[in-house]
């Protein structure tokens, strides 16, 4: 995905401007689930929103979704690799 494309976008607005942490919370999750790098500076201040109910708070979700985007990169990198490997 390119970067700044409108989907998450629309999700870091809503992240940062939302008062409802649930809200919050799901913005930042479908983050995580879009992987766009782009967005890790946004997830990286969520990490300080200790709002939430039920022990579920919306800096957990940016980790999880900090990791999810950690995952992507790490895979990324491991197939370049592979692939300039195979090349030599």
């Amino acid at each position: 995905m390119p970067p700044f494309s409108p989907v998450p976008i629309t999700r870091i607005r809503i992240l940062e401007n939302n008062k409802d942490e649930f809200v919050r919370n799901a913005a930042t999750s479908a983050l995580g689930k879009i992987g766009d790098e782009s967005v890790i500076p946004y997830l990286k201040k969520s990490l300080k929103d200790d709002a939430g109910l039920f022990g579920y708070k919306v800096k957990d979700a940016a980790y999880e979704a900090l990791e999810m985007i950690g995952k992507r990169m790490q895979m990324r990198i491991l197939l370049e690799n592979v692939g300039a490997r195979r090349k030599q």
